[in-house]
């Protein structure tokens, strides 16, 4: 027996079912217009298909969820985000998505990026793609984003690169990319060549490259133009390479390149070779929160100005920044240097608030800036700290945790020199010792800086009940055990507290030991001296008048 299930329809064009003609979850049908129809559990009516298509995705409608949501093809919706998978054969599928694949997608990415150059997601799923030769970026490509893909390069090649172009490619995305270039022969041989590129994002991009050999971000402009501009690096990896991130022009001459950022990166050179370089000319580039780590090498090395470096951290380096002679205007703070052979800072810069842990010479140049600094020696080789110039700053120190050397007469904590080149004019050394040239240490005393000025009181029984006392340190000071004469701080309290300071005892975080130390303010004490020899002059001329008349008496 046969039988016909018959729904309700119209032979009207272009009318569709109203609410109240289906049920929910009812079947409609316009046979003029060949269209499905339903109602869902909220009243609404929703068009299936359009059932006189070719089977394409060009010829089935969408419609998102949500209020004012519109109507679009199958197709487009597609296109929003699209997969490297959909230009390579299905057989080859679950290899790439295993990481075991062996196919050469060279061609298919290349393919999926000339397919749709702009206003697309080129994704990759993560899988693996073997790459052969270099991936190109097509001229003019706007808002484009390529993201998902592990890439295992064959050779010694550029794996991403822009064209020898006359235009930008802009809003130019890399997202989530592991690449592995380790195979690289070639010295200075690029992962990724962003040539040309602005306003463009490098977001959890991961390179493993050859130590010595390859840089993982390199950027130059070959039509003559203004260079990279406006690029972000955030989250990203540079492992065993000659450079992390290089922008110069194609002659080898640094380039300008404006208005970058790069941040929250790790970079692992090799030795000799740099994590940062940025060439002459280049500006307003932000350096913030990355790590630099290696056995030797440089991790930034800057020729820009009016760039900001700040919240790094550099570990094992042979230097920490080394500025070009034709930089200036570059502020660092709130970096972390951790035994790195050298910091070279150079004419018109300025430093605030880094931790220095050091192992041979920091110098800085005429008229930089230095506030607030802190220097930690944690080698035994002897440390300088360098200035050239009138003003040195305001607030630096340096300390050391060598408790051996640091006792040591011929352990300098800072070195001030009469001039670029000239001799050493002021010493601070590590026991404690500060020699300068022309033995001259003074304060401010102006008239018009002061108020209240009346004679000092009578200091001759505060001089008189100090008690001059000879000593030696205990060893478990580390300080030097040979015999002193000075003071007692806890007996000068006695006859003068005005004399003696408390501070607490901080370990080498500046946390509280919970006990405090006494000094003995020696300048303040000299003045009471001098006071004191003043009345005992008095009572000396006064004694030598008295004598003078009683010799003339019969």
């Amino acid at each position: 027996m046969t039988y016909k299930i018959t729904h309700k329809n119209s032979t009207v064009s272009g009318t569709p079912p109203t609410a109240g003609d289906i049920d929910v979850g009812e079947i409609a049908i316009n046979a003029a217009d060949a269209e499905l129809y339903t109602k869902d559990a909220n009243g609404n009516i929703k068009k299936f298909a359009n059932t006189d298509t070719t089977g394409t995705a060009a010829g089935v409608q969408f419609t998102q969820t949500g209020t004012g949501a519109v109507q679009r093809t199958v197709e487009s919706k597609l296109q929003d985000v699209v997969s490297v998978l959909d230009f390579i054969p299905e057989s080859e599928h679950a290899a790439i998505k295993a990481g075991t694949s062996t196919y050469n997608a060279t061609a298919a990415i290349q393919a999926a990026i000339n397919a749709f150059p702009s206003n697309t997601i080129i994704d990759g799923g993560g899988g693996f793609y073997k790459v052969s030769a270099t991936i190109r970026i097509p001229n003019n490509s706007r808002f484009l984003t390529i993201r998902g893909l592990n890439i295992g390069a064959v050779g010694d090649i550029t794996v991403l690169s822009s064209n020898a172009i006359t235009d930008l490619v802009s809003f130019f995305s890399l997202e989530n990319l592991l690449i592995d270039v380790s195979g690289h022969t070639t010295v200075g041989r690029r992962a990724i060549d962003f040539s040309c590129f602005s306003i463009s994002a490098f977001r959890d991009v991961w390179v493993y490259g050859a130590t010595g050999k390859t840089i993982a971000f390199y950027g130059t402009c070959t039509n003559g133009g203004s260079g990279p501009y406006y690029n972000v690096w955030d989250k990203c990896y540079a492992g065993a390479i000659r450079a992390g991130i290089v922008v110069e022009d194609a002659a080898g001459t640094p380039q300008t390149g404006n208005s970058s950022t790069i941040t929250n990166c790790r970079f692992q050179p090799g030795s000799d070779n740099f994590g940062i370089y940025i060439g002459n000319n280049n500006q307003n580039w932000r350096i913030t929160n990355n790590v630099f780590e290696s056995v030797g090498g440089t991790g930034i090395y800057m020729g820009g100005h009016a760039c900001l470096i700040t919240g790094n951290r550099f570990e094992s380096m042979t230097t920490g920044i080394a500025y070009t002679s034709g930089c200036f205007g570059n502020l660092e703070s709130g970096n972390y240097f951790d035994s790195n052979g050298s910091n070279r800072l150079l004419p018109g810069n300025a430093i605030y608030q880094n931790t220095v842990l050091i192992s041979s010479t920091t110098t800085t140049g005429v008229t930089n800036s230095l506030h607030g600094n802190t220097g930690h020696y944690s080698t035994g080789s002897q440390n300088t700290v360098s200035a050239f110039g009138k003003d040195l700053g305001t607030n630096n120190s340096t300390y050391t945790s060598d408790t051996n050397l640091a006792a040591s007469t011929d352990w300098r904590h800072f070195s001030g020199f009469h001039s670029t080149g000239g001799s050493v004019s002021y010493i601070v050394y590590g026991n404690g010792n500060v020699l300068n040239t022309n033995n001259s240490y003074g304060a401010i005393s102006d008239l018009k800086l002061k108020e209240n000025i009346v004679n000092a009181s009578s200091q001759w029984e505060d001089i008189k009940s100090l008690r001059i006392r000879k000593y030696n340190f205990k060893s478990e000071t580390n300080h030097q055990t040979h015999t002193q004469i000075g003071l007692i701080a806890q007996e000068v309290e006695l006859v003068s507290p005005g004399l003696v300071n408390e501070l607490p005892d901080l370990d080498n975080e500046g946390n509280s030991l919970g006990t405090s130390t006494k000094s003995v303010n020696y300048s303040v004490l000299y003045l009471k001296a001098v006071k004191a020899l003043q009345e005992a002059i008095e009572r000396i001329e006064a004694l030598e008048s008295d004598l003078a008349t009683l010799k003339t008496l019969p």
